[in-house]
Formats: structure tokens, sequence, C-alpha cells
């Protein structure tokens, strides 16, 4: 673990920084300054309740959250229930133009360390969100994985345009913007969205499902879906990619066998329904007349009966 040697930063700040990875992404997220009298208690980060309901409720929904959340550490989460740091913190808006604020992402583009091996300082790109992955210096959301930055490139130290385009943490800490933030590493998308998103899904898809296939283009860095008959995508940017891929996966395999694999058809369902209960959405109910199959209990075309719902 590598000492932070950054003066200006708090002990919180230090401490949620010392396993900080060029590619990282950081969030500040602004505090309410103590009132006479008090002392900000940190005691709290990384050893408090909300940290350990946070971490195991992480490992308990670790099957249909997509994989790289795993490597959120259970300290890094600001809001593991989006209401809970909500409750104790009061955040307030800033300017646009203001170099920290709640509402942008910070990608660690370099790390500078002394020849003991401490951080002196740390590199910082300002990112905005947007659900294109062709757009420079912006993040993007899929599930609960932490934001990533399709558009990040390393630190190439000679003629590096990230450099000159950079934020230096050491001279905001001796400026004293970001004494009033919190600092999180790698935070969980569903608590990202709190602060940088006006509604869950900034797409405005229908409860987690995309309009046409051609609804995909852009949203996922180098990938295109293999199938290309008719039907409705899960949304990655609210569901997640993982499943969004596999749900297009089932789909190409339907197209090419003309009958679904039913163990992972209903493997898939298992933890789709989850995901969407997690974030309010509706249960959604199976319908095998969406697989290319009807069976003698299901009710006509004409007649779904209660409960079914054809939103695929």
């Amino acid at each position: 673990m590598a000492l932070i040697n950054i003066d200006g930063l708090t002990e919180s700040q230090k401490k949620r920084l010392a396993d900080v990875k060029i590619t990282d992404v950081i969030m500040f997220v602004e505090v309410a300054a103590p009132e006479d009298g008090e002392e900000e208690d940190d005691k709290g980060e990384g050893d408090s309740e909300e940290d350990d309901e946070s971490g195991s409720e992480k490992h308990d929904h670790g099957d249909w959250e997509d994989a790289s959340s795993s490597d959120v550490d259970d300290d890094a989460d600001p809001d593991a229930d989006e209401d809970e740091d909500a409750d104790a913190e009061a955040t307030t808006e800033r300017d646009e133009d203001d170099r920290i604020s709640n509402e942008r992402q910070y990608l660690v583009h370099d790390i500078v360390k002394d020849a003991a091996g401490n951080v002196e300082d740390i590199k910082l790109l300002a990112l905005d969100y947007s659900s294109e992955t062709s757009s420079e210096q912006t993040f993007q959301l899929y599930g609960n994985a932490p934001p990533i930055c399709a558009t990040s490139k390393p630190c190439t130290r000679a003629q590096c345009t990230g450099c000159e385009e950079s934020l230096s943490l050491f001279e905001l800490a001796q400026e004293g913007e970001i004494a009033s933030f919190k600092v999180y590493v790698n935070v969980r998308g569903d608590s990202v969205r709190a602060y940088v998103t006006d509604q869950y899904c900034p797409l405005e898809c229908d409860e987690g499902w995309l309009l046409t296939i051609g609804s995909l283009d852009g949203l996922v860095k180098d990938y295109d879906t293999p199938a290309t008959l008719a039907h409705r995508p899960v949304c990655p940017v609210c569901i997640g990619q993982d499943l969004m891929k596999e749900h297009e996966g089932l789909r190409f395999q339907l197209e090419v066998l003309h009958m679904p694999d039913w163990d992972a058809l209903l493997n898939f369902y298992e933890r789709l329904n989850p995901r969407r209960a997690r974030i309010g959405y509706q249960y959604q109910q199976f319908d095998e007349r969406e697989w290319n199959t009807e069976f003698e209990d299901m009710p006509s075309s004409d007649e779904d009966g209660d409960g079914a719902q054809i939103e695929q």
C-alpha cells in the first residue's frame, strides 16, 4: 500500500486513495461542514455498519450484477442503499465551471511517485456522463458496475495530451478545493446515478427494455449484437451490459436453431428479475411465445391472460 504524501488531504481522503490505480475512477461527494463544537467523524469510513451492509449486499447479489462490480471495495460506495448517506450528509449544488463537482467522475490518468514510491500527485481527467461511448472525456454507466471511460487512454508521458488537460490533486488540495469533499473510488453504478442523472435510466428506456436492436448502436464499446431479427433488447445502461449480451446471445441462438436453450433461458430470467426488482421495475413474466414456442396451457395470441407481458 503506497503512502499518500499529498499535503492538504485529510486522513480520511488519504485512506480512500491508498490503493488507487491508473484507470480507476474517483468520485468527490461534497458534505456539509460540521457545526460549531462538532468534529467530523470518520471512524465509519471502511468499518461502519453501512459499509458492512453494502459489502454483504454486493456479494449476495453478485450473481446478477455486472462482474466488474465485484472489484468495488466494500467501503468505496457512498450510498449503497441510495439513501443512507443522503440522510447523513448534505450535498450542495456547484457551478458547472467548478473543477470539482458531485456530478462528475474523475479518471486517474497518472500517478506521480517519489524515489521511495510514495504518491506525490495524482493526475485526474474530469468526465461528464454520456451514453455514447465515442464521446471524449465522458464516462458510461452499465447496471451496477462502476463507471467506465470507453475513450480513456493510458498516460504516454511524452507529449501526452491527457496530462495537459488533467487536474493535479496536489494543486487542488493545496488550494483547498477538495476540503469539503469525501473521496470514493470505483463507486457502484446505482449510487452514481443518484448524483449525476435526473432519471434512473438516462436513456428513458421502457422499464429495462430498448425499443429496437438499432437502439444498441454506440451504447457499448466494440459490441455489435449478433441477432438480426426484430426484438426488444435488454437496456445495458440500467440493467447491465452482461445481461444485455446474454439476452442477445439467446436471441441469436433462437435465430440459428429455431428453438431456445431452455436451461440457459430460464437461468437468464432468474437473474434478470432480481436486477429489475432492485431498481424498481415490474416483474418480467416469461412468455414462451416470444421464443417461438406456445405450450398448451398458454393463452392464445389474442387472449394474454393475467400477468402475461410481451416485452422482449
